[in-house]
């Protein structure tokens, strides 16, 4: 937890992401550091697209959870959907079994 120092946690939920951006999944996805920066203010907080603020907000506009990713998935309009996953949802699962 050497990340503690650095992001100081204010509030429980504060405790629940620094311990999933702890896990293989947002690392290996390179967006511990992406947060960790929002989470200092060192980096502006944007967001993919303006439907996606009430999903990612919590995260600093970085999905950290599978929970989250679903509900990209659900929340995305559906033209861009059907472009992103195709047919069949293997993008999807793909991604989510990297978070």
């Amino acid at each position: 937890m050497a990340s503690f120092p650095r992001n100081y946690p204010e509030k429980f939920y504060d405790l629940v992401v620094q311990v999933a951006i702890i896990r293989p999944g947002p690392i290996v996805g390179q967006m511990m550091h992406p947060y960790m920066r929002r989470r200092q203010g060192r980096e502006e907080v944007t967001y993919p697209h303006p439907s996606l603020v009430p999903v990612l907000k919590r995260t600093l506009g970085v999905p950290l959870f599978q929970e989250q990713l679903l509900r990209i998935a659900m929340t995305v309009p559906y033209a861009q959907r059907q472009s992103v996953l195709l047919v069949d949802g293997s993008p999807l699962r793909n991604v989510a079994c990297r978070l």
